[in-house]
């Protein structure tokens, strides 16, 4: 079963224009943006990645990403966000009081706009979104969502955003991207 979550966000940065291989064509103007990322959670491959993810998007269990940030960007690489404690990527906080626990390692990072948790410390909400094949992440992280294919809505969003950061991971502009609803659909 294909389980679908989304984050509202907003952000400062260049509106970008995107082409059919979702690659960025043109950077514009940079403004106050918002927008959707709708992902797709392999619940059957990942069970207790995908549930954490999951209930971290409602908030059924009391932690929630709704005005977490996307505190570290790197363009041609990943998003990384949901720091629901400190918002800078020094907070843990998941539904489980030990690490995280691991499903199997079964998909590899061979394509852009794959979800993983970041397993760089135990007991983690914090996420990658990838924005290119990012192999360094195999056998690290568990894929367990991605965006669909063919949702330019998404994509753009991703790309918008990831102009947002720059080679060291840091953003450029005052007005982080940050979650503002996030929930399942």
């Amino acid at each position: 079963m294909v389980i679908r979550c989304f984050f509202d966000c907003v952000w400062t940065g260049p509106e970008v224009e995107i082409d059919s291989n979702n690659d960025v064509t043109r950077l514009g103007d940079v403004k106050d943006q918002f927008g959707r990322i709708i992902f797709l959670l392999l619940d059957e491959i990942a069970p207790k990645t995908t549930e954490t993810f999951r209930t971290l998007c409602t908030g059924e269990r009391g932690l929630n990403y709704r005005g977490s940030m996307f505190h570290r960007i790197v363009p041609q690489y990943i998003l990384r966000g949901g720091d629901i404690a400190h918002g800078n990527g020094t907070g843990q906080n998941s539904m489980y009081n030990q690490k995280l626990p691991d499903d199997q390692f079964c998909l590899q990072f061979n394509q852009p706009f794959l979800l993983c948790m970041d397993n760089t410390s135990p007991n983690t909400s914090q996420f990658i979104i990838t924005t290119t094949a990012a192999s360094g992440l195999n056998n690290n992280h568990v894929v367990f969502g991605y965006i669909a294919y063919g949702d330019t809505d998404s994509t753009r969003v991703i790309r918008a955003i990831e102009a947002c950061g720059c080679n060291s991971g840091n953003i450029k502009y005052s007005n982080i991207p940050t979650i503002t609803n996030c929930g399942q659909i």
